[in-house]
C-alpha cells in the first residue's frame, strides 16, 4: 500500500472528560492502484471485475491509542456508481480496527448511500479496548464496485471509560443466592442481571459506558459495594493518571437492590440517605466529593422512576418485571484540571449499591 504520513488533530470535545486540542502522527495508507489523495480529497474507484471480499481504500494507523477512549471519526463521502452487494447491501465501509491479543475488534458503521450521491456527512464512533495495542480506522468500498471520494476526515476523543477490571468483584449473573459469590447482588437466578444486553448498548440515555464482559475478566463485571447486607469492598481507588488534559463531566452507571421503595411504599430509613461517595482528585491537588444519596441519584432498580440527579439509562425484563440501571451525571467544578484517579466509597448502607460503569 502507498503511504503518507498524516498529522490528526483529536479534538476532546464537550461531552464528559475534555480538554484542549492535541495533535499526533498518524499513518495513511491508500491501496494501490484503487486508492489516489487529489489535494483534500481521496478517490477509490474499484472495477467491477476488481471487486472482492475484501475492503479497498484508505487506513489510518493510529499507533497505541490508550485504552477506554472513545474515538469518533467523522468524514465526508461521495459517490459514482456504487453498486451493492449480492444481499442489497451497502458496500461503504468507515470502521475503528483495534488490534487485541485476542485477535482484531471491529467497529463499522451502517452506510446505506449507493448509486450516485452528493457529499454525505458519515459518522462511527468505538471505545478503544483495554488491552489494544494498536488502533486504525478503515473507508473504502467492500465487495462493491464504483468510484469513492472522501474528505473532511476528523477524529475527536470525546469520552475516557475509566477501566473496572481490577475492581468488580460480582458478575450479571447468580445462579446461587447468598453464597457470596457470583453476581449481582447474590440474590439468586430470580433476582440477577443475566437478562441485560451489554453488548448492544454504548450510549446510555445519551451518555457513554462500556460495560465490562464477564467471560474476559474472570467471570467478574460489577462492582458490588459493602453494605449490610453484603460484604463487598468499602472503597475502589480507579487512577486515570491524568490522560485527558481536562474535565467537565463525570458519569455513573449504576443502581440499587433494597433501595427502600417498594410498590409505591416509601421507607424513610433508605430514601433521601447515602449509599456511597465519588472522590475526585486533580494532578494539581484539588479534590472534589460527590455524595451518592437514595432517591436523588439513584434508586432500586425494581422501581424505575425519574429522579432529581438520574435518569433511567438502559432497561430489561426480569420475568414479568422492567429492571433497570441510572445514568448519572456530576459536574466537576470549573478549572478543576486534569483528573488523576476517582475514589468510589461505600456509606455501608442497607441498600446494596451496584456500579457497571464510570466515564
Amino acid at each position: 500500500m502507498k503511504m503518507n504520513r498524516i498529522t490528526l488533530t483529536f479534538l476532546l470535545a464537550a461531552c464528559c472528560l475534555v480538554g484542549a486540542a492535541s495533535e499526533i502522527t498518524g499513518i495513511l495508507k491508500l491501496t494501490p492502484k484503487q486508492a489516489n489523495q487529489n489535494g483534500e480529497i481521496i478517490e477509490i474507484e474499484v472495477q467491477p471485475e476488481k471487486k472482492s471480499a475484501g475492503r479497498t481504500g484508505l487506513s489510518i494507523e493510529l499507533g497505541n491509542v490508550p485504552g477506554g477512549r472513545r474515538l469518533v471519526c467523522r468524514a465526508e463521502f461521495r459517490g459514482e456508481k456504487i453498486t451493492q452487494t449480492p444481499k442489497g447491501e451497502s458496500g461503504l465501509r468507515l470502521q475503528f480496527a483495534a488490534t487485541t491479543p485476542g485477535g482484531p475488534v471491529y467497529q463499522n458503521t451502517r452506510l446505506a448511500p449507493y448509486g450516485d450521491f452528493d457529499w454525505t456527512p458519515v459518522e462511527v464512533s468505538t471505545v478503544v479496548p483495554f488491552d489494544a495495542t494498536a488502533v486504525c480506522l478503515n473507508a473504502g468500498l467492500q465487495g462493491v464496485s464504483g468510484k469513492l471520494f472522501v474528505r473532511n476526515i476528523k477524529i475527536t476523543s470525546e469520552d475516557l471509560i475509566l477501566d473496572l477490571r481490577s475492581a468488580v468483584n460480582m458478575g450479571y449473573a447468580d445462579p446461587v443466592a447468598g453464597d457470596g459469590k457470583g453476581g449481582w447482588s447474590d440474590q439468586g437466578p430470580t433476582n440477577d442481571a443475566s437478562r441485560f444486553r451489554f453488548r448492544h448498548v454504548s450510549l446510555y440515555a445519551g451518555m457513554p459506558f462500556q460495560p465490562l464482559d464477564p467471560a474476559k475478566n474472570d467471570g467478574k463485571a460489577v462492582v458490588t459495594m459493602h453494605s449490610l447486607r453484603f460484604a463487598g469492598p468499602k472503597k475502589i481507588p480507579l487512577v486515570t493518571g491524568g490522560k485527558l488534559p481536562g474535565g467537565r463531566y463525570l458519569y455513573l452507571l449504576h443502581g440499587l437492590t433494597w433501595g427502600g421503595d417498594t410498590k409505591g411504599k416509601v421507607d424513610t430509613n433508605y430514601i433521601g440517605k447515602p449509599v456511597g461517595a465519588l472522590t475526585v482528585h486533580s494532578v494539581n491537588g484539588r479534590e472534589h466529593r460527590f455524595e451518592i444519596v437514595n432517591g436523588r441519584d439513584v434508586a432500586d432498580w425494581w422501581e424505575l422512576r425519574p429522579l432529581p440527579n438520574a435518569t433511567v439509562g438502559v432497561t430489561w425484563r426480569n420475568g414479568a418485571v422492567l429492571v433497570g440501571l441510572y445514568a448519572t451525571r456530576f459536574e466537576l467544578p470549573k478549572d478543576f484540571g486534569p483528573v488523576e484517579s476517582v475514589a468510589v466509597e461505600s456509606a455501608s448502607s442497607g441498600s446494596i449499591w451496584l456500579i457497571v460503569g464510570l466515564t
